[in-house]
C-alpha cells in the first residue's frame, strides 16, 4: 500500500511539473519580427469544372506577415525562413474556401496563411498581414473549338500549310485563340516534315493553360530571300594557344588571296553584320606548326568563317561555295636579330 501511495504521489508531481512547464512556455509567447517576403498562389485545381485565378498576375505578393507564438519556437521559425530559398509560399485550396461556383471570392489572407501545415504544427498565430484580403475569380470551364495560331522564336506569326483547330476547356470569359510557339529548329522541322505541339491559351492575367492533346503543325516552304554576294575587304585573324605566348611568330599564308575571296549566300543585313566582324576568317595556329613547317615546309588547315550566330541560326548566311578552302601556310619562330622581311 505504501509503495502504491508513493507512486501515485510521484505521478501527480510529474503531471503538475509538466503542466507548469507547458503553462510557462505559453505564458512566454512572443511576437516575432516581421516577415517581408511571401506569395499567395492557387493550389491544386481539383475542381474540373472551374478555373480559379487572380484578377491580375499568377500570384499575389504579401508585403508583411507578423506572427506570434511560443518563445521556444523562435528558433524553429528562423530555421523555416532560412531554409526557404525565395519567398514563403501560401496556397489557396479552393475546397477549403467553398469556392464551388462562378464568381468573385474575397478571401482573408490570415485564413490563407493559417492553412499552412508549418503554421499549424508550430502553434503560430497571425498578428497581422499586409494585404489583409485578396480576391480570386472562379470561371466555369466550357468546351470550345479554337483555331490554332503559330508563332516563331521572333514572335512572328507563321501561316500553316493546313489550318488546325483544337477543342479545349476554357474559362467562360475567354475569347481568344489557341497558339503554339516554335523555336528556330522546330520551324525547320515543321517545314520539312511537320511537328506535334501542345497548344495553349494565354489568359488576360498572364496565366497559360495547356490543351490535353497535340496538333500537327506543318509550315509551307520559306521563300529564300538570300542573294549571292561578295564580302568587301575581309580580314584574317590568327589564334595562338597560351603555350605560344611570349614568343613572336611569323605566319605566311601561301593561298591567302583564294581564302579571302569570299562569296556568300546571304540577306543584305546578314552580309553587313558579317563585314562588321573584327575578323571575317580565323586561322588556328597549333603548338606543333613550327616543327611541322620545318619538316614539311607547309601546313594545311581548314579556316573558320566567323558568320554571325544570329544570322546563321536564322539561315540567312552561308558560304556560297560548297567546300571551304584550306589554308596553305607556314609558321616560323622569330628570334631577336632575325630579319622579319
Amino acid at each position: 500500500m505504501l509503495k502504491k501511495v508513493k507512486f501515485s504521489k510521484l505521478a501527480i508531481v510529474l503531471f503538475l511539473t509538466i503542466l507548469i512547464w507547458v503553462w510557462a512556455d505559453l505564458s512566454l509567447e512572443e511576437t516575432y519580427p516581421p516577415i517581408n517576403s511571401g506569395v499567395i498562389v492557387i493550389g491544386n485545381r481539383t475542381k474540373q469544372n472551374l478555373w480559379i485565378s487572380f484578377p491580375s498576375g499568377t500570384s499575389v505578393n504579401i508585403n508583411e506577415i507578423i506572427l506570434k507564438g511560443p518563445a521556444s519556437k523562435r528558433t524553429k521559425l528562423d530555421q523555416i525562413l532560412s531554409s526557404t530559398s525565395s519567398q514563403l509560399e501560401f496556397s489557396i485550396i479552393p475546397e477549403h474556401f467553398d469556392i464551388n461556383k462562378e464568381g468573385p471570392y474575397p478571401l482573408s489572407v490570415q485564413e490563407i496563411i493559417k492553412e499552412s501545415n508549418w503554421i499549424k504544427e508550430n502553434n503560430f498565430s497571425i498578428v497581422s498581414c499586409d494585404p489583409c484580403e485578396v480576391t480570386v475569380n472562379a470561371y466555369n470551364l466550357i468546351g470550345n473549338n479554337l483555331e490554332v495560331l503559330c508563332y516563331d522564336a521572333e514572335g512572328l506569326r507563321r501561316n500553316l500549310e493546313t489550318s488546325q483547330t483544337i477543342t479545349m476547356s476554357v474559362p467562360s470569359n475567354f475569347s481568344g485563340n489557341a497558339q503554339v510557339d516554335l523555336k528556330y529548329e522546330e520551324v525547320q522541322k515543321a517545314i520539312k516534315e511537320g511537328i506535334d505541339k501542345i497548344p495553349f491559351i494565354r489568359l488576360s492575367n498572364g496565366e497559360i493553360k495547356y490543351a490535353a492533346s497535340t496538333v500537327r503543325i506543318k509550315l509551307p516552304p520559306e521563300e529564300d530571300t538570300r542573294s549571292r554576294l561578295t564580302v568587301e575587304s575581309p580580314t584574317m585573324g590568327y589564334t595562338f594557344s597560351e603555350n605560344m605566348l611570349g614568343n613572336q611568330y611569323k605566319v605566311e599564308v601561301d593561298n591567302k588571296s583564294d581564302i579571302m575571296t569570299i562569296e556568300v549566300r546571304a540577306t543584305p543585313a546578314a552580309k553587313t553584320a558579317y563585314e562588321e566582324q573584327a575578323f571575317q576568317v580565323s586561322l588556328f595556329i597549333k603548338d606543333q606548326d613550327v616543327d611541322e613547317t620545318l619538316k614539311n615546309e607547309f601546313v594545311y588547315r581548314e579556316v573558320y568563317y566567323n558568320f554571325p550566330e544570329e544570322y546563321v541560326r536564322k539561315n540567312e548566311i552561308e558560304l556560297a561555295r560548297e567546300e571551304k578552302v584550306k589554308a596553305k601556310f607556314k609558321v616560323t619562330l622569330i628570334t631577336p636579330g632575325d630579319d622579319e622581311n
